[in-house]
């Protein structure tokens, strides 16, 4: 394989494809050559606008970018229990039980999904820009 694709796999991509189309987005899955009828390996994009599999032979080149540069990497902190400052003072403690991507949210932003009550299910949806810190906590 000549690109490594699964290390690119929740992490934003900028691709040039064959025909030499640029898209910027997220990889969302990897599917290695025993998966797909191909014999290659695959993996799936989501862009702003689009959702769609490339096959490694269709692309020419793919590198890791950052779509915001004070991106807080929200999602390596999924199953964590963590404590989230907001930019408006308020403070959050729970565990994050996922994170949507900003290609879903109409803000743009990456946002978190944080559970702070189990037993009554309270979950509080934050916003990358409303975030000012976080931190991993026992």
């Amino acid at each position: 394989m000549e690109h490594k694709l699964w290390e690119y796999v929740g992490k934003n991509v900028e691709l040039i494809d064959i025909d030499n189309e640029k898209f910027t987005g997220r990889v969302v899955h990897f599917d290695d050559d025993t998966v797909n009828n191909s014999n290659e390996c695959s993996i799936e994009i989501k862009t702003k606008d689009l959702h769609f599999d490339i096959l490694e032979s269709e692309i020419k080149s793919i590198k890791e970018v950052e779509l915001n540069s004070e991106s807080l990497r929200l999602w390596e902190y999924i199953g964590k229990r963590v404590k989230v400052l907001a930019t408006n003072g308020k403070t959050f403690e729970g565990v994050v039980i996922n994170v949507d991507d900003a290609f879903d949210n109409e803000s743009g932003y990456d946002s978190l999904n944080i559970e702070t009550d189990k037993e009554n299910d309270v979950v509080y949806d934050l916003n990358e820009n409303e975030i000012e810190s976080i931190e991993e906590i026992e």
